[in-house]
């Protein structure tokens, strides 16, 4: 389990500094590295090994807000879901904001935000149902 651990956050380092680079070499604006890495994740590479690591982190908000089905979650209750993943993930979350965070989940169509309430997407099950999966995998593994 320790190995496992050491190699995700291993993962994580190298994308984060990876993502650092990318937006240092743009020339971003301010605004556009508060969301960084989030725009480093898209759907789309969900199935990649280097990708799935990061997603894995957001396991824990998808399940959350999932739980509260139909109805949504209040935004604010996810501020603390927010708070933990930022000191789990250090290397993910610096220069990183609740909003910021929100709508990476939003843009990515895991999510949708109403006023605020927030609604799991069918894409966003999807993913859920995916990471579940994918961690059942791993525990199996090891």
């Amino acid at each position: 389990m320790g190995d496992l651990i050491l190699g995700l956050s291993i993962v994580i380092i190298v994308l984060t500094i990876a993502c650092l680079l990318v937006v240092g070499a743009s020339g971003s604006s301010a605004s556009e590295q508060v969301d960084r890495p989030f725009t480093l994740l898209t759907l789309e590479h969900l199935p990649d090994p280097s990708s799935t690591a990061l997603w894995h982190t957001q396991l824990a908000a998808l399940r959350q807000i999932g739980a509260a089905g139909e109805k949504g979650l209040k935004a604010a209750d996810l501020t603390a879901r927010y708070a933990s993943s930022a000191r789990l993930y250090p290397e993910l979350y610096e220069g990183t904001s609740f909003a910021a965070w929100l709508r990476f989940l939003n843009k990515t169509r895991l999510v949708e935000v109403h006023g605020v309430t927030v609604f799991i997407t069918a894409e966003g099950k999807c993913c859920l149902k995916y990471l579940e999966e994918t961690e059942q995998m791993q525990l199996h593994l090891l």
